[in-house]
This record gives structure tokens, C-alpha cells and sequence, in this order.
């Protein structure tokens, strides 16, 4: 019964009640001002403990282990923490791996490659550590065990810095609803990894990231960060090329590949806390290498694969012990789908014997081996050796810990509106609200820099993409200074650049990289850039890196952080990626449904029309052929020589061509410079691509009525490809002149000629495909002829892999199309007939919408070419012989692609035709870096196999005028030329070589590759049969290295120095690599190549020494004196 109580009762008694009240509020307040001290005490005493592990561990003397410790303990005293030297980090690292109970391959615990990133603080420099871990760990192929440390978690944070995301590739997880189905759903109805379901429901549900359109089960997961003091995580996605999954396929059963499983390469985990002596350092990302057995777990226990495998395999599923029997083949194919790749894995057998190899090692340290059998036998099974391994789980510092996911605990509204790489489609759509209602809508300027066309394409592509915006497309030079933003109130200003040479700004950006853009000038104005290079070279989009600051300096606000497209690795897709991207947060949905509503018309593609002229003066033509193309005077040179090099050449064979040049007047070059050259096409190229559209030429030909030729004849045709020509584009309801990559007016023949780029390349390839594929229906299959039905379900069949969303096989198909039809001539000539021609398309069709064109009409054809660009060759003459003239050598170039498709090279076999004295050709000299040696007493290695040859020609006649004139009486340095061809007779420049070697001015080392009775010889060859002498040039502190020609040989050469230094110098491979290092940072190794060099870049597999399989490594710690 309760114990009612009165008002008197309340009243405390001083005696007794608040005597109590006092003692608690006394014992409350001691342990408030104790618990510092308790927690110094105790983080002292975690770090004596760690202190002296190291100490052993490294066996310092005791004074050092006595004076670390005092400095720990004042450090501790004065900031509550510490701070760990890399010695300590490092060891620190490999003994908790050590002391990681589960883990089975802890054998190469002090190989562990510690990376010391606690300076690194801002997410996008944590995130492109992430890729450089990546990188480290995978050294191309074969996977090197790496942790990254990032800052440890501070005084009074509750999480620190940390990943949200548990490993650096994971796989999404989709519940399927109740009745919908998907081919690789599991039994429980899930596609992808349900170990992943619940955070992916969270990514999706907080506008963290955004289900792809088609969903696989093996989607990879963006990596989140949480960053300390800001409320919002930080979203990114990993590039393709550090993603790096391994697809599974059987050894003997083609139908397991079929089944699209596939896994990540290397295992980073990225979610546990690492406690070295009390300093816990939440963000570690750590990788090993995987264990087979992880890998079929996973299939097997997550994506429960058994069915859909014993379909593939043909099983029987009532078979004894068929869960045992699948478990065995998805060992067999992930063992054999991981060395196919390349990647290293372990399989059970061997890293068993490997785990009791370290565990006696461990005894004969005196220290005990932690170990938790469930992870370690009981993974692996009765049959391996550790299974009757008896073992003892304790804890022993420092170690690997479990950490709690704060996402699970994270309020859901603290993360709306997060910082994701990607924006949140309803932040970006608020946002753009608010702008169209002051300026109606974005107003957007797209920019480009483009040396070859691919930034070029990639901005046209953005503008397609932006086509409701009406977006201004120039290059940088024309809009020098930015003074269009001002004059068209830019909003939105898109940048493409790519990188030229060494670092350089392209051709048609030189002028704006020099013009200053006044402070300002950019205020409130949104830019993004994408600089595409090429990580092989060693000024990785310099110039789009540059042209970002400059941009961010005139007051531009960064949209998104600079994108950097490897062209090395593939630009389509992540340009495409971009593109959509931008897409999304200029001109999301709403918006571009609000554009398109209020100028009346629909969304849909644009319409490309000709507007033809008569030219009165060509009413003949046709007749006399098609008129070649001529370079205005004013701007043209002169070739005064092209002489053949080859003793027995062949222009139409084998042929290498010295060209020269008459420079205009007050123009001069050095040696080492490049000669840009403006190709031409051939006239029977421009009637080839014209015969292709005789149907569309002839009928405007005889609408004209002036052609006087008969209507489908060849001189109708040729009448027609002469008459001028303007390209307009219908869009929404206006009418305005198209981008097309030639002047206008102007006539198809000299367009074709001069401006119009007929080769194929992958943007191209898909421009064409989607053009084709939202066509093809047109045509009605019942009008066609067998062979004709025979080719358009072939052409089906390539569009639809062309636009696969299936990576490796869509750039597989590609590389094929660009095998069979290397010019979009090749194609037209083989599918022209059915697509060409509006005879086949359905009446249907043509009511509907009006339309009676072929396929694939001119107007479609001109917008989607690029514009033909300039070449560029090294010179191989000295402005000191002859300042007036420039002269380049050119190979002339004949081959075949894969599928024996012939190739004509446009520029070279333009050159090769020039009548010397007679004919001119559009040419200027571009600075290079490329230098020779500034003194005759500098020792020089010439490397020039073919055509390479040519800039070291302008340095030789340098160095031989320079010793026979004012510096004749200096000693000259030794100059060794190496120079490579396939026999004597291809020998170039031989006469006037042979006479410098005999007046002493270098000594020639001659390599014949296909020589009669001899052994095949390479420069790189004669490299390392020199080694003696090179080594001796090599280490001099004036010696200067040259190389120039295909970078597959300057990657030859190169190792060929490394071995050369190794062997003779006695050098590891890391200071023969330093040594040239240092050369080049002098400016005294120079390249000048074409293609993609990898020298000094050593996480590339080309310039590993060949390792061994992880398997092989491995038993090396098993095998006995190791």
C-alpha cells in the first residue's frame, strides 16, 4: 500500500536529505573532474604498452625506447593525445595485422606497404588517395598488400573521419518487388549482394545515389565519406579503371561465363579501426588478397548461384553431394578466372601450409599465435592442413577492431541534400527554380580546346545534350578574354581542353591561355572543365588543369571539381558519363519539359537539312572531274623538295619521303620543333564518299535543272559534289545555320577535301550507331532483297553492341568495326545501298512523318564527321643550314587492320604527291621542348629507329656545323647514334650519316630487323650489347639521352638503360629507375614520341619485372631458406 505523503513531508531535513543530495552531487562532480585524468592515464598506459612493442619489435637501445616514452607522456599532458612517427605507424600497422586473429595469410605481415596520408584532410584529395591506393596495391595485375592512413579520430569526436562504405568496391543490393522478376535475382528475390541491401536502400532513400537504369547484380556502390564537423557525407564514384572486377568463367564450360558473375580484384576493406596505443585511426583502408574460398562464399552463400550453375553445367541436381560438387567447379573457375586476369588469389592448400609456416615462426620468436579457428580451419575445411590445428583467440594490441556503422545511426534528415559527385536531382532542380525566375533560363557557353577532336566531339556532345538551351559552342581562341559572358549573359560556361605536347595548350586555345580574363569577369557565372590527357605522359592535363584556374581566378564558380578523362585507359564512356552529368544539373526534367512546353515544341531530335547554291562557273564541271583543293597563297608554303629516302622505294608500297619547305618570311624554328601539316583527302576519296549519296546528289542535281549530265550517272554526281553548299539544323520550331566542322558557304568537294575527317573513331562509331538505330525501323523489310534483309539484321545486330551498357563487350565490337570499317567509306560502300536509299523506306513511315529521306541522309552524314585535323612531324633540318627552308621526314603510310582492311594514311600520301616547285601545302612550325645539347662537349645517345631519326638530323647538323665553326677547338663530347630499319637498303639519311661518322661527329650503331642471314636486331639491343660504354655515358653528370619514334621502342630502350644501369652499376632497380629520373628532371632525358609512353610510371604491369603468380610468391615463404 502506497505511503501517502503530506506537504511536510516534502520539506528535505538539512540533517539527513540534503547531507545525501550532497554526496551524490559531490561523487557525480568527482568523477565529471576525474575522468580526464582517468583517460590520460590510461591512454599513457595503452601507449607505453604500444611504445614498447615497437621498441622490441625494431630492438631499439633503451635510451631511445626511455626518451620516446617521456615525449609521448608530455604530449599527452599538454594536447589529451599523441602523435606517431611513420617508424611507429608503420610497425604499428604490420604487427596488428600480425596480431589479427582471423586472418589465414598473415605470413606477409612485415611486407605490408604502410601510406602515410594523415596531412590529407579535404574529401576529394582523400578520394584521389583512394585511386592511388588502388593503383599501389595493384601494380597493374599482380596485388601487393597496402594500407592508407588517414588522420586518427580526434580529442572528443564521437566517429572521426570515416567510411560509410565497408570495402572500396561493393555491390549493390535491390529488393524486387512482389511479382516482378529479374534473370539474376537469387531464391530470396534480391538482385545483387544482400549483404549490401539495407545500405543501398539508404543511399537510394537519402539522394546519395541513383539506381542505375538497367539494374544488374553486380552494380558497384559509390564510396561515402563522413567528415568531422560537416553534417553532409561526401559521395564518389570510383572510375572504371581502379573498379577492376574479374569476370568468372569456367576452364572447360564456356556457359559459366554466360552467367555475367564476376567479382572485385582486390579486397579493400575500408570500415574497421585500427588502436595503436590508444590513438584509434578510424580511416585505414587496408588490402590483402583474396582467398578463393571468400569469393565462392559469397557466390554461393549471397547470390546463391547453385541453380542457375547446375543449369550451366548441366548437373543433376538430385546428384549426392551436388552442393559439395558446385562448390568445387566455382573454385576451379574463380582460381582460373583470377589468374587469367592476372590478379593475384590464394587457394586453400597453399595459404594453409603458409599460415603454419607463420605460426611457427611465431613459436621460434617466443610469441604465441592468435588464432580463431572458425575463420581459419573451419573456413577452409576437413581437408586442410589447419584443420586439426589447434589454436587460442585472445586479444593482443595493437589491433584490427570492429566499429559500428554510423550510418545505421545517423538521422536521416542530417544527410538530405548531401555533397554526392552526382547532385541531388531535387537540390539542383530548387536551385535551378530559383534561377530561371531571374534570368528565365540558363544561358550557356561551351568551350573547347582540341588538338585530335576528342574534347572537340565531347563538347558538341554537351551541346547536343543542352540542345533546349541553345548553348554557344566555340573554341578558346575565339572567345579570348571571355568577353562574350559579358555580351550573351552567360550563366553556365562549359570548358573542354585537352593537352598538348609537353603540357601545352591545343592549337585553337593557344591565343586564350595568353589573354589575361579580368578579375571578375566571371562572377556568379557557374564553370565546369573536363581535361582529357593521357597518364602516361608526365604533364597530365596540364593545360585543362591551367585553363580551370584561370577560370576559378576570373571568379567562376566551380560547378563540380576539375574531371580528368585518361585517354590511355578510354574516353567515350567517362565522357559520356560527364556529359550526362552536366545534363542533369543544368537541364534536369522539370525544366526541360518547361523549355519545351513554352516554345510549343516537343523535345525531339533535330532536323539537318542542305540549302544548295548553283555555281555558275561549275555548270560544266563534271565532265573535267573534281578541281583539287588549293591552299590560299598567302598562307600556303611552298615545297621546293621531296625527294625519296628509301634506296628502293615505292610511294605506293614502301615509301619514307624528305619533304621541304620554303618558310614565309620572318619565320623561324630550332631543332627539335614540329612541323604542323593540314592534310588533304584524295580526290577518288571524295568521289568514293560522294558515289555513296548518288542517289540524294542526283536527285538535287536534276531539280537544279542546270546539270547537263544524265541523272545517276558518275559526271552527275561530280556536277553536284562542285556546287556549294549551306547546312541548316531545325530545332524547336528554329532555323539557324548547323555545326558542321567546315566553312559555309563552300562546295562538298572542297569540304570533303579539306575539312572533312572520313576516318573512324569510337565517338564517331557511336554517333553513327544512335543515329542508325532510331532509323532502321523506317525501312520496310518487306521490299528487300535477301541480301539486303541479310545486312540490315547484321547492322541491327552491330548498333545494338555498339550501345551495349555492357563495357567489354561493347568496346570489343567497336574495336571490331574499326577493324572492318576503318572510314566511314569502307561502311558506306558495304551498307549504303540499304540505307542510302529512300526507295526502302515504309509508305507508313513517310505519312507519318512526312519524311521520304533514306536512312542516312548527307546532312546527318556532315554533322556527325569530325573536322579533319593537322599532323604533326618532328623537323629533321637545322635552321643554322638553311633559315628559309623546314624539312620533315615522312614515312608514307600503307596498312592493314586485323581484318586485312586497307589504310591509307590521309596526310602522308597527300606529301607524297606534292610537284615540288609547283605545289604548296598549309604548314606552321610548333615549339617544342625537345632540345639538343647546348655544348659539342656534352656526351649525347641519339635513339631515332625509321622515320625518328628526323629530329636528330637537326641536332646533328647543329652539332657538325658547331665543330667545324665556333667551337672547333672544343673537345667534343662521344655522340652515339642508334638508328634501326629492317635492312641496309631502308637505311635513310645514309650518305650524309656515313660522312659525319668519318669526320668524327658521332659513331653510328646500325640495328637491321629483317636482314638476310642475320638476326633480328633492335636499337634497344644494341643498347644493352653497349652496356659498358652507356653505362659510362649514362652516369655522366653532362650526358643527354634522345629517343624519338614509336613509344613501344622508348619503352624498350628504356629498360634497356635500367638493365644496362642494374648490371654494370650494380643498382637495385628502384635507384636505376631514380638515376634516370634525375637525368630527366635535368632536362637531360628527352622523348618525342607518338603513341603512349610508360617509363617511369611503375605501377604499369610493361615495366615490372615478369612476377610470379601469387600462388608461386607464396610457397616461397613455405620453401625452406627462404
Amino acid at each position: 500500500e502506497e505511503e501517502e505523503l503530506t506537504m511536510d513531508d516534502a520539506i528535505p531535513s538539512p540533517a539527513t536529505d540534503l547531507g545525501g543530495a550532497f554526496a551524490v552531487l559531490y561523487t557525480e562532480l568527482m568523477a565529471l573532474v576525474s575522468h580526464p585524468m582517468q583517460r590520460e592515464e590510461k591512454l599513457i598506459a595503452e601507449a607505453e604498452e604500444f611504445i614498447n612493442a615497437v621498441a622490441t619489435e625494431l630492438e631499439w637501445p633503451p635510451s631511445k625506447t626511455e626518451n620516446r616514452l617521456l615525449e609521448v607522456k608530455v604530449e599527452i599532458a599538454a594536447k589529451g593525445t599523441y602523435a606517431h612517427t611513420f617508424e611507429e605507424l608503420e610497425t604499428g600497422a604490420r604487427l596488428a595485422w600480425r596480431n589479427s586473429s582471423k586472418c589465414i595469410g598473415r605470413i606477409a605481415w612485415n611486407s605490408l606497404e604502410v601510406r602515410d596520408r594523415r596531412h590529407v584532410n579535404k574529401p576529394d584529395e582523400i578520394f584521389k588517395e583512394v585511386e592511388e591506393h588502388l593503383g599501389v596495391a595493384s601494380c597493374g595485375s599482380n596485388i601487393q598488400s597496402v594500407m592508407t592512413i588517414f588522420r586518427p579520430r580526434g580529442v572528443g569526436e564521437a566517429w572521426g573521419l570515416r567510411f560509410w562504405s565497408s570495402q572500396f568496391v561493393r555491390f549493390a543490393g535491390y529488393q524486387l518487388e512482389e511479382g516482378e522478376e529479374h534473370e539474376e535475382a537469387n531464391p530470396d528475390g534480391i538482385v545483387g549482394d544482400p549483404a549490401n541491401l539495407e545500405f543501398t536502400q539508404y543511399l537510394v532513400e537519402r539522394g546519395l545515389w541513383t539506381i542505375p537504369d538497367k539494374r544488374t547484380a553486380f552494380d558497384v556502390l559509390p564510396l561515402v565519406l563522413k567528415v568531422p564537423g560537416v553534417t553532409k557525407p561526401f559521395v564518389y564514384t570510383l572510375p572504371d579503371e581502379w573498379v577492376q572486377l574479374v569476370d568468372i568463367e569456367h576452364p572447360t564450360c564456356s556457359a559459366i561465363a554466360g552467367l555475367g558473375l564476376k567479382w572485385a580484384a582486390i579486397p579493400a576493406i575500408s570500415n574497421f579501426n585500427m588502436n595503436l596505443g590508444g590513438v584509434h585511426y578510424n580511416c585505414c583502408p587496408f588490402n590483402g588478397w583474396f582467398m578463393s574460398t571468400e569469393i565462392v562464399r559469397n557466390l554461393m552463400e549471397r547470390y546463391q548461384v547453385q541453380s542457375r550453375w547446375m543449369k550451366a553445367m548441366e548437373l543433376n541436381p538430385d546428384e549426392r553431394m551436388i552442393e559439395m560438387r558446385i562448390q568445387h567447379e566455382v573454385q576451379v573457375s574463380v582460381l582460373h578466372s583470377f589468374e587469367k586476369a592476372c590478379f593475384s588469389i590464394v587457394d586453400p592448400e597453399t595459404v594453409g601450409k603458409s599460415f603454419l609456416v607463420h605460426c611457427k615462426r611465431e613459436r621460434d620468436n617466443n610469441r604465441e599465435c592468435p588464432g580463431q579457428w572458425s575463420w581459419i580451419g573451419g573456413l577452409v575445411g576437413p581437408t586442410n592442413i589447419t584443420w586439426h590445428t589447434e589454436m587460442r583467440d585472445f586479444y593482443i594490441a595493437p589491433q584490427y577492431e570492429y566499429a559500428s556503422e554510423p550510418w545505421m545511426v545517423t538521422d536521416l534528415a542530417d544527410v538530405m541534400g548531401s555533397h554526392v559527385a552526382q547532385y541531388s536531382d531535387k537540390d539542383q532542380a530548387a536551385q535551378l527554380d530559383e534561377e530561371t525566375k531571374a534570368m528565365d533560363v540558363p544561358r550557356v557557353l561551351i568551350m573547347f580546346g582540341s588538338e585530335t577532336g576528342t574534347a572537340e566531339a565531347a563538347a558538341n556532345k554537351l551541346a547536343q545534350a543542352l540542345r533546349l538551351l541553345k548553348p554557344t559552342v566555340m573554341c578558346l581562341n575565339d572567345v579570348a578574354g571571355l568577353d562574350i559572358v559579358e555580351k550573351r549573359r552567360i550563366t553556365h560556361l562549359f570548358a573542354f581542353c585537352s593537352t598538348f605536347n609537353r603540357g601545352e595548350f591545343p592549337s585553337n586555345a593557344q591565343e586564350f591561355s595568353t589573354t589575361e580574363i579580368p578579375s571578375g569577369r566571371l562572377a556568379g557565372v557557374k564553370v565546369a572543365v573536363l581535361a582529357v590527357g593521357s597518364t602516361m605522359y608526365p604533364d597530365f592535363c596540364a593545360a585543362g588543369v591551367a585553363l580551370d584556374k584561370m577560370l576559378t581566378a576570373a571568379g567562376g564558380l566551380p560547378v563540380t571539381t576539375i574531371t580528368k578523362i585518361d585517354d590511355s585507359q578510354g574516353s567515350t564512356k567517362p565522357i559520356a558519363n560527364w556529359v550526362k552529368l552536366m545534363e542533369r544539373l543544368v537541364l534536369p526534367k522539370h525544366l526541360a519539359q518547361a523549355i519545351a512546353k513554352r516554345v510549343g515544341a516537343a523535345a525531339g531530335p533535330p532536323v539537318h537539312s542542305i540549302k544548295w547554291k548553283l555555281e555558275q562557273s561549275s555548270v560544266s564541271g563534271g565532265k573535267n572531274g573534281l578541281s583539287r583543293f588549293e591552299w590560299p597563297t598567302e598562307t600556303s608554303c611552298l615545297c621546293v623538295r621531296n625527294t625519296e629516302l628509301l634506296k628502293n622505294g615505292d610511294v605506293n608500297s614502301r615509301s619514307t619521303r624528305q619533304m621541304t619547305f620554303q618558310l614565309p618570311e620572318g619565320t623561324s624554328y630550332s631543332s627539335g620543333d614540329h612541323l604542323s601539316v593540314a592534310p588533304l583527302n584524295s580526290l577518288s576519296v571524295v568521289e568514293r564518299f560522294g558515289m555513296c549519296f548518288k542517289e540524294e546528289l542526283c536527285a538535287q542535281a536534276s531539280r537544279s535543272g542546270q546539270c547537263p549530265f544524265p541523272s545517276g550517272s558518275r559526271e552527275a554526281v561530280i556536277f553536284q559534289l562542285l556546287q556549294p553548299i549551306e547546312v541548316e539544323t531545325l530545332d524547336d520550331g528554329h532555323l539557324f545555320s548547323a555545326r558542321v566542322p567546315f566553312p559555309m558557304p563552300t562546295t562538298l568537294n572542297e569540304a570533303l577535301q579539306a575539312y572533312i575527317d572520313l576516318s573512324h573513331r569510337p565517338p564517331i562509331v557511336e554517333a553513327l550507331a544512335k543515329h542508325l538505330s532510331s532509323n532502321l525501323q523506317r525501312l520496310n523489310v518487306g521490299s528487300l532483297s535477301l541480301e539486303l534483309t541479310v545486312k540490315k539484321r547484321k547492322l541491327e545486330t552491330l548498333i545494338g553492341s555498339i550501345l551495349s551498357d555492357d563495357g567489354p563487350v561493347q568496346l570489343a565490337v567497336v574495336e571490331r568495326f574499326l577493324a572492318l570499317y576503318p572510314t566511314c567509306l569502307d561502311f558506306l560502300e558495304e551498307y549504303g545501298e540499304l540505307i542510302c536509299t529512300k526507295k526502302w523506306v515504309q509508305r507508313a513511315a513517310r505519312e507519318a512523318t512526312g519524311d521520304d529521306s533514306a536512312v542516312l541522309r548527307l546532312a546527318d552524314m556532315l554533322l556527325i564527321l569530325p573536322r579533319l585535323r593537322e599532323r604533326f612531324y618532328s623537323i629533321s633540318s637545322s635552321p643554322q643550314k638553311v633559315p628559309a627552308e623546314v624539312s620533315i621526314s615522312v614515312g608514307v603510310v600503307h596498312v592493314a587492320t586485323s581484318e586485312n582492311v586497307k589504310i591509307h594514311g590521309v596526310c602522308s600520301n597527300h606529301l607524297s604527291t606534292l610537284v615540288a616547285g609547283q605545289d604548296r601545302a598549309l604548314v606552321s612550325v610548333r615549339t617544342s621542348g625537345f632540345r639538343g645539347p647546348s655544348s659539342v662537349s656534352d656526351p649525347s645517345i641519339m635513339i631515332g629507329p625509321g622515320t625518328g631519326l628526323a629530329p636528330m638530323m637537326g641536332f646533328l647538323q647543329d652539332r657538325a656545323l658547331a665543330m667545324s665553326g665556333d667551337e672547333a677547338k672544343v673537345d667534343p663530347g662521344d655522340c652515339h647514334l642508334f638508328f634501326g630499319c629492317r635492312t641496309v637498303e631502308d637505311r635513310i639519311y645514309a650518305e650524309q650519316i656515313d660522312d659525319w661518322e668519318t669526320e668524327g661527329v658521332l659513331k653510328r650503331h646500325l640495328a637491321l630487323s629483317r636482314a638476310p642471314d642475320l638476326p633480328k636486331t633492335y636499337v634497344q639491343d644494341l643498347v644493352k650489347a653497349e652496356g659498358t660504354r652507356m653505362y659510362e655515358l649514362l652516369m655522366k653528370p653532362d650526358c643527354h639521352y634522345y629517343v624519338c619514334g614509336d613509344a613501344r621502342v622508348a619503352n624498350e630502350c628504356f629498360e634497356a638503360c635500367v638493365q644496362v644501369l642494374r648490371q654494370q652499376g650494380k643498382m637495385s632497380r628502384v635507384g636505376a629507375v631514380q638515376h634516370l629520373r634525375q637525368m630527366k628532371a635535368s632536362n637531360r632525358w628527352q622523348n618525342d614520341l607518338w603513341g603512349v609512353f610508360t617509363g617511369f610510371n611503375e605501377t604499369k604491369p610493361e615495366l615490372k619485372v615478369k612476377k610470379k603468380t601469387a600462388k608461386t610468391w607464396l610457397l616461397s615463404f613455405v620453401e625452406d631458406g627462404e
